[in-house]
């Protein structure tokens, strides 16, 4: 399959190691030296498309994909065979990996990891140390804060807002304008529907 659905791009020289990188679209954004080497790592395999920007420290990893008009920057890392799209954008230190994928115009700041086959979408923000995995569902214009751990086949969505400390996990929906906060275990069941 050609990288990026065949748009017209080039295949990257990465200037931490001065080895072969990732694909780029014409119309995607990498910063690079003046030598025209990346500052960004792209690895061999992975691909920046469409109008995506990727900045800083980032690192795109494995078979990573970057599309749309999402921002990437700063010492993010994305490895494994995540897909990234939309508008999305990825802040600070977080992590997406596995077969994650963040995409609309979802958010995820701080130290948060999502992994396994979690998705986070539309104007869901994902901030702190959350860590978002499994088949959890994450949509809406839901907020996940602080230390939360979400897990399973949950479903968190509307404008539910989930904050410090709180574990959810097995087969569990929160909905509409719940709040989830405070050290709460919650292993199933339907919140705020």
């Amino acid at each position: 399959h050609p990288p990026c659905h065949g748009a017209l791009g080039r295949c990257i020289i990465n200037s931490s190691t001065q080895k072969d990188g990732g694909f780029i679209a014409h119309t995607a954004t990498v910063e690079t030296t003046q030598s025209g080497r990346t500052i960004p790592y792209i690895a061999k395999y992975a691909q920046v498309c469409d109008f995506a920007h990727v900045m800083g420290d980032s690192h795109i990893l494995n078979h990573a994909r970057i599309y749309g008009n999402s921002w990437v920057y700063q010492d993010h890392n994305v490895l494994g065979k995540p897909t990234i799209r939309g508008y999305a954008q990825i802040y600070g230190n977080a992590q997406i990996y596995g077969y994650a994928v963040v995409s609309g115009r979802a958010k995820v700041f701080g130290n948060a990891q999502i992994y396994h086959t979690a998705k986070v979408f539309d104007n869901a923000q994902i901030y702190g140390n959350a860590i978002i995995s499994q088949f959890a569902r994450i949509s809406g214009n839901t907020q996940v804060y602080d230390n939360t751990w979400i897990s399973g086949t949950v479903t968190v969505s509307d404008s539910a807002h989930v904050f410090e400390s709180v574990l959810i996990y097995g087969t569990t929906s929160i909905r509409g304008n719940a709040r989830i906060s405070g050290n709460n275990v919650i292993s199933s069941g339907n919140y705020g529907l």
